[in-house]
Order: structure tokens, then C-alpha cells, then sequence
């Protein structure tokens, strides 16, 4: 059998990257002597020892389709077709890039007529304990069925550059949610920082200690255990048969405030519980489906809508009591006025109960029609005594290893010509913000070091996400979006999109996305496609004087600064040399803010949008928020903190 091959890169309707040389490889039998075309560009190379060829094209302007072709001397020959020359772009991250444009907050029409001149390349997530050349996938073009699970930011920042630099698009998706930012960078790498070292050092010594889950003695401790420590699910009994009824009376049936574990409420049980929520919705709401999101459910459900089964998760779906419930209920299902929407859960193990939103209804497009947050009615059905055993230890998950992900799903896309990459992690590495700058440099610096160019790179900051704080103090989070900020600002041909301005408090992933893929084809379109005159950052902090009780806080980015909402703005606190820090009164003076509170007679320090769920309203000209900043110096609540 034929050696000769391509990398799953080169495959049917790709799009590669216009005005930079081409490189193109693969694997043929040692020693063979190869034919390559492209664009009416001829190459003749042979492959290596060990069965390796590579050539490089000259740079292309935007257009096609063309065709690659490769023929080799022992007979065999590959052709790739419909190839277009654009602008590729790497999309990587975690769940907040890889959520699906499906919820991401498009209209219909964009996802149900598809996107011309867009392709898209889904990397499968494959963690690898060295670096991969290939993988199995393949170039699509952006129809309804591709476009619905690909990333909502990378579609929404596709389609901007789509409409404004006027050539093909194409993206490569390489996203993992929950994942760390180590994952993404490769092992030597990390090992040359003297602040990330202590990063494999730690995962080094605790997979000597580890038992893998995927090995056949991790899959005997795993079943050994779970056979005496959960509970297995009999079924609904004769009494609840009916429970899930629309016309059932369930005015007597006690309360409970949905997001929450029942443990929490005093029910401390496992077992079967049902819930009932009475939902009235308008007569608009007919003739359409609709989705209903229960957010997280530990450990299992059985969901129906007027009585009759829309959806559920059980022993089947890995990890069941942390996948997010989303279900589509039929148009037909939908009436106008009283809906009742009824949940039986059970719980094997531990806590129990519809625990972490969101908790709603939208349209398909994710525009919210009801909320669900609040009291639903619920009943026991079966009371067990709750197990408190926990899983054996320890195990160590591949995805999360150092170089992991870089070895499996980037290593493999290399030298593949690409503009640029946009990045959206974070969550995972919130609580060690001071490792994570440098961290961040680190693995940015790799991957410019692997495909040999400083590629322009774009940073989506944190967005806002949990309570709301009602008094000012520390947030890990706003330390890490300082991180990123710092990030931007160090390396060159890096920018970091402010998105502190779209969260919910009860759901990591906002669904806005189509907002952060909009700025962050902002800051392309300026700092890559040369559009010079467009306002595309964000007011940054710049610096600030000290009148007696008021500081004045300059901005860089402040044209037609803005206070939405009006004066005074919120999100502001001060504080003086006790470092008591109290809400301030802020206010526009001629693009600086004047910030003040009574309470502090001799301020030293200001901050701005310090929290994890800050309320922020400062924005300039082009409607992009304020990044949050601090004036100070003083210790932070990750400082120190390493792995």
C-alpha cells in the first residue's frame, strides 16, 4: 500500500492563507520522488528517510477554487479541490470559544442559509503525551449542520471579516471547555519559564502517583466502586405514574427556590424528587419550538412539557451532574396561557437536585422568554439514605496534563500558513492570576515559535459571572482579566477584547457571542486589515492625579467617553492609606472621571470594575466598555499562588 498522503488539513474546500508562502507536506515511500501544483506553481521534492516531503509555494492572492495535486514517481497520485485563498484563523480556548453558534445568540436567517465563502475545520479533542502530525478530520463549508455546532465566536468574528476584507474565511476550531491553559502549551516551553516549571514539576509527580481512568486498572477501581456506591435508579413507582401530568393538582406539593441542591434546603436524602413549574407564557409564543434550558442536574433527569417527555440524561452520558440540560420542545406543545414543565430527577450519590442554571426558555435564536429562576413546586417519591462515599484517588484526566492539548490538537496544525488566532480561556486558571500572565506569555510565544512568525493574536477578557458584590473587595477574576491585560500590552502584535460587560450570574457562558466575535473583528480589522481610523479598543487606564478628597482618572482609547445610564457611574471604589476600600461617587469631567466618596477624605487608590460580577456602564464613541484597572499596588489574593 501507498505511503503517499496528506495532513487532514489538506482536504476538499479549504482555504488557505493568501500573500504568505504556502507551505504544503505529507508521507510518501522513502525516497520517492514527488510532482506538486498548485495554482499553476510546480514543485518537485522526494521524500525523506523516514517517508517526509515538504514544499512551499509562493504567496497567493485571494480567490479560487484551485487545486492541489501531488504525483509520485511510484504511481500514486492525491488531488484536493475547491481549495480558496483567504484568511485562516485559529480559534482556541475553552467552553466559552467552543460553544456552538447554535446558542450563540444569531438570528435564524444566518445559520439557516449558511455562510458563503466560509469554511470550517473542527479539531477532535484528542489529548496526546507528545506531539501528533495528524489527526482525523476535514474542511466543510459553513451550511446549516456545520455552522450549528461550530464556535459562536469564531462564526460571529468570521462573518465581520467576511463583510469588511471582502475574501474567503476560513477557521480552524481547537477548543476544549474546562480545559487549562498549560494543556495548550507544549512541555518544553513551560520548562524554560521559571514560573511554569513548577507546573510540570507538579504534574510529573502526580502521574507517577496516578492511576489512569482510561486504564484497565482505573477501569476496575472505577466500577468496583461505583457497583457499592451509588444508587441505582428503579424507576418511577406506581404512585408518581402520573406525576408528570399537566392537569395534575400540585397546589399542595411544597416550594423550593430553583437554582439549588435539595441538601441545602434540609432534604438531605438521595433518591427520586420531582419537580413542577406552572409557566404562562403569550400567544406569540405558538408555532414555533422553543428551548428549554434546566442548567446543570445532578445526577439524573427525565424532563416533560405538558405531559409529555422532551427530554433527559442518564448513567449513559459521562459526567451526567455537571452536562448543561438543554431541550427542544415542539411547536406543537406550546400553548397560550398555563404550560407546566415537570422534572424528575434522581440522585445516585452525594448531592442532589437542579443545582446551577440558567433555568429558562428562549427561541431558537436565544432570545430569553421566560426566566425560571424562583419557586417550584416539588415531592419526594423515593427517600434513600445518602451515601457519602467518595471515588479512589487518585486519577489524573490526559486533557488536563501539560502539552496534552498542544501535543494532540495544535502540534498537528503546524506550518499550516494562518493570519492570526483568537483565544478565549481563562475560567479554569482564575485562581493562580499572577501564574497565568506569565503563563499566558509562555504559550503565545510558543506558538509563534512553532510557526516561526509573531501571528497577531487576540485575548477575549473574563466575562462577568457570579453574585453581584454589594460591597467593593478582591475578586480572583478581575485579577485574571488584569493578567490578560497585561498580556496584550507586553507582546507585541496582541490585543485583548474587553468583554466585562456581558455575563449572567448564574451561567458561565453568556450568550451574547456574537458581541465578542463583533469586537474582536474590531481590533483585526485595526490592527490587521489596516483600518486605521476605526475605533476599535477599548478606554484603558492611563493614569490619574490627586486633588485633596478627589482623584481625577485619565484614559488612553476615550474619545466621546460616556457614562450609559448617565452620571454617576457605578462600578468605581477608593480608598485611602487604611486600604478600606468603599463605593465611590464618579462622575465625567471632560473625558477624565472624577471619583470621590466623603467616607475617604485622603484617597490613595482607585479601582474600577474590581469583581467577578462588576456593574460597569463607562464606555467610549464606539460603544466598547471601559477595561477594568486598578491604581494600586497592593498584594492580590493570587499572588504567590502556583501550581
Amino acid at each position: 500500500m501507498t505511503k503517499l498522503r496528506l495532513p487532514a488539513l489538506f482536504s476538499d474546500h479549504a482555504v488557505l492563507q493568501r500573500h504568505q508562502a504556502l507551505p504544503v507536506w505529507g508521507w510518501a515511500d522513502s525516497g520517492e520522488l514527488l510532482v506538486v501544483t498548485l495554482a499553476g506553481q510546480r514543485r518537485e521534492t522526494e521524500a525523506q528517510s523516514d517517508g517526509t516531503w515538504r514544499v512551499t509555494f509562493e504567496p497567493l492572492s485571494a480567490g479560487g477554487p484551485h487545486t492541489l495535486e501531488v504525483h509520485g514517481a511510484n504511481g500514486h497520485s492525491r488531488m484536493v479541490r475547491d481549495l480558496l485563498v483567504g484568511e485562516v484563523w485559529l480559534c482556541s480556548g475553552q467552553s466559552n470559544m467552543d460553544w456552538p453558534s447554535s446558542q450563540s445568540g444569531f438570528g435564524t436567517e444566518t445559520l439557516a442559509n449558511g455562510i458563503p465563502d466560509l469554511r470550517l475545520f473542527m479539531v477532535p479533542r484528542i489529548p496526546q503525551a507528545a506531539p501528533q502530525t495528524d489527526m482525523e478530520s476535514q474542511w466543510t463549508t459553513a451550511t446549516p449542520a456545520t455552522l450549528a455546532p461550530f464556535s459562536g465566536v469564531g462564526v460571529a468574528f468570521a462573518r465581520e471579516v467576511l463583510a469588511h476584507v471582502g475574501c474567503p474565511v476560513g477557521l480552524i476550531h481547537t477548543a476544549w471547555g474546562g480545559t487549562l491553559a498549560e494543556a495548550w502549551t507544549s512541555v518544553p516551553a513551560l520548562e524554560a519559564n521559571p514560573f511554569c516549571r513548577p507546573i510540570t514539576d507538579h504534574w510529573r509527580a502526580a502521574q507517577t502517583a496516578a492511576i489512569r481512568p482510561d486504564s484497565a486498572e482505573g477501569r476496575a477501581l472505577m466500577a468496583a466502586w461505583e457497583a457499592n456506591a451509588f444508587y441505582q435508579d428503579p424507576g418511577i413507582s406506581v404512585e408518581a405514574a402520573g406525576w408528570m401530568a399537566a392537569e395534575l393538582d400540585d397546589a399542595a406539593w411544597p416550594q423550593m427556590l430553583l437554582p439549588c441542591t435539595w441538601e441545602s434546603t434540609g432534604l438531605d436524602i438521595d433518591g427520586a424528587v420531582w419537580f413542577r413549574h406552572t409557566v404562562e407564557l403569550p400567544p406569540t409564543a405558538r408555532g414555533q419550538d422553543v428551548v428549554l434550558r434546566l442548567g446543570a442536574i445532578d445526577d439524573f433527569d427525565t424532563t416533560w412539557f405538558n405531559g409529555e417527555k422532551i427530554g433527559g440524561i442518564g448513567k449513559e452520558t459521562p459526567s451526567p451532574h455537571v452536562a448543561l440540560r438543554v431541550y427542544t420542545i415542539p411547536a406543537r406543545l406550546i400553548r397560550a396561557g398555563r404550560n407546566v414543565i415537570a422534572v424528575r430527577v434522581f440522585d445516585q450519590l452525594g448531592a442532589g437536585g437542579i443545582y446551577s442554571g440558567p433555568l429558562r426558555m428562549e427561541t431558537l435564536a436565544g432570545l430569553t422568554l421566560v426566566r425560571l429562576e424562583g419557586h417550584w413546586r416539588f415531592k419526594v417519591e423515593l427517600a434513600l439514605e445518602p451515601k457519602r462515599s467518595t471515588p479512589p484517588q487518585p486519577f489524573i484526566e490526559p486533557h488536563h496534563c501539560p502539552g496534552s492539548l498542544f501535543n494532540g490538537m495544535v502540534a498537528p496544525l503546524v506550518p499550516f500558513a494562518l493570519q492570526g488566532a483568537i483565544w478565549y480561556q481563562g475560567e479554569s486558571n482564575a485562581g493562580r492570576a499572577e501564574q497565568y500572565r506569565h503563563l499566558l506569555t509562555t504559550m503565545i510565544s510558543d506558538w509563534r515559535a512553532q510557526w516561526g512568525r509573531e501571528f497577531p493574536f487576540g485575548i477575549v477578557q473574563l466575562n462577568a459571572w457570579q453574585p453581584r458584590q454589594t460591597s467593593p473587595g478582591e475578586s480572583a477574576w478581575a485579577e485574571l482579566r488584569e493578567a490578560q491585560s497585561q498580556v496584550a500590552a507586553t507582546l507585541p502584535h496582541t490585543w485583548r477584547c474587553v468583554g466585562i460587560d456581558t455575563g449572567e450570574s448564574d451561567d458561565i457562558h453568556p450568550r451574547n457571542k456574537t458581541l465578542i466575535g463583533y469586537r474582536l473583528a474590531l481590533l483585526a480589522r485595526h490592527h490587521v486589515y489596516a483600518e486605521r481610523s476605526l475605533m476599535a479598543e477599548s478606554p484603558t487606564f492611563a493614569g490619574y492625579t490627586i486633588d485633596g478628597a478627589v482623584m481625577r482618572i485619565r484614559f488612553s482609547q476615550a474619545l466621546g467617553l460616556t457614562a450609559v445610564g448617565g452620571n454617576p457611574l457605578p462600578g468605581f471604589a477608593i480608598a485611602g492609606a487604611d486600604r478600606k476600600w468603599k463605593w465611590a461617587r464618579a462622575c465625567i469631567e471632560n473625558e477624565t472621571v472624577v471619583v470621590s466618596n466623603p467616607e475617604v477624605p485622603a484617597p490613595v487608590a482607585v479601582r474600577y470594575g474590581w469583581a467577578d460580577f462588576p456593574t460597569v456602564a463607562l464606555v467610549n464613541a464606539a460603544g466598547l466598555p471601559a477595561d477594568a484597572f486598578r491604581t494600586d499596588d497592593w498584594p492580590l489574593v493570587t499572588a504567590g499562588v502556583r501550581i
